[in-house]
């Protein structure tokens, strides 16, 4: 009796198992997910166009700082002036002194050689009209002569006067012709001074803005880092930021990156905020890169596959004051309320 027990029991276990086997392999219907009412993110404050490193030529040194931290400046406003600005203004001023006499040199080689050519236009004049007159009075005498009314002499004659009239007239004609191609030369040769003294005042120029640092757009002055006295080098001078145009820029992790458009709204957070400020979806990297903006949890992925998204914020003058802080970014998909996403730093473990 106890050995059939025994079989009935090894039998009916046998029975559960497959049925749990059965179970295991029959598929289970997969679950439609819709996407998320809400992407969150980390993300950093940041002026719209971004901020702007201004440096200075290496091998010079900070003579005078215009500016002060948090100072608006206009664009090309002056920021600061090197030692060499005053060598170098000084021989820019020189370039533009002997660019003033290389035009003038070409204004008298232009007005006075007209004059110069005018007088020789007037001597050939005379020249030819001499000559004129000598071959008529030659025409006159050949036929006197033949009809034996004047001596054969008087022809002889006649001809000489012609003959060095016609001398003066190609000496008259060279003169001229000899005062023009200097004229032209003359010009010629003041033109090609006065383009090297522009072009030696274009050098100058370029030198001279280089020791006078201007700003490159409009802003406010975030922050600066080298003072008067200091030498320059690769370090930038000042660091510059039009805050009139606040963007959050918010690493969005690679997964849910596909459920954000643009246009759509944001609200962005942080305790060091007055109130939570909201903006638009205004552009989508392309490119999926490592993220900037660390969680504060220890537990967190440092190492992040993150697509950045830029908000430009409806109230940039109540986060003008707090470029790269970080906030707490909340995205509005328009999907499922099912059950939003988190903000993530690289893992997807709980």
């Amino acid at each position: 009796m106890q050995k059939s027990l025994a079989i009935g029991i090894a039998a009916a276990l046998v029975c559960l198992l497959w049925a749990c086997a059965d179970t295991e392999r029959t598929p289970t219907a997969p679950t439609q997910e819709g996407p998320p009412s809400t992407v969150a993110a980390l993300g950093r404050l940041e002026p719209g166009n971004g901020i702007v490193e201004v440096g200075a030529p290496p091998g010079d040194r900070i003579h005078e700082l215009r500016v002060q931290e948090g100072q608006e400046v206009e664009q090309r406003a002056v920021l600061a002036v090197l030692e060499s600005f005053a060598e170098r203004s000084a021989a820019h001023q020189a370039a533009q002194d002997r660019v003033t006499e290389s035009q003038k040199r070409l204004e008298r080689s232009i007005q006075l050689k007209p004059t110069a050519i005018a007088t020789r236009r007037a001597t050939l004049e005379r020249a030819d009209a001499t000559l004129r007159l000598a071959e008529s009075d030659l025409i006159r005498t050949r036929s006197l002569v033949e009809e034996e009314v004047v001596p054969a002499r008087d022809l002889e004659h006649q001809q000489t006067v012609v003959d060095q009239a016609r001398a003066e007239q190609a000496n008259a004609r060279a003169a001229l012709e000899q005062e023009a191609m200097e004229r032209r030369l003359a010009i010629t040769e003041a033109r090609a001074q006065l383009a090297t003294a522009e072009s030696a005042l274009r050098q100058t120029q370029a030198l001279l803005e280089q020791s006078e640092l201007r700003a490159p757009m409009a802003g406010r002055v975030l922050d600066i880092q080298s003072w008067e006295g200091e030498a320059t080098d690769r370090t930038p001078l000042l660091t510059l930021g039009d805050v009139g145009r606040m963007m959050a820029v918010a690493e969005v992790y690679e997964t849910d990156a596909r459920f954000v458009k643009l246009g759509q709204t944001a609200t962005l957070s942080s305790p060091a905020l007055p109130a939570p400020l909201s903006g638009k979806v205004e552009q989508i990297a392309d490119l999926i890169q490592r993220n900037d903006v660390f969680d504060t949890d220890p537990r967190s992925d440092t190492d992040s596959r993150v697509v950045e998204v830029r908000i430009l914020l409806d109230q940039p003058d109540v986060a003008d004051d707090f470029v790269h802080l970080q906030v707490d970014v909340v995205i509005d998909t328009g999907g499922s309320p099912a059950e939003p996403t988190a903000a993530r730093s690289g893992s997807d473990e709980p």
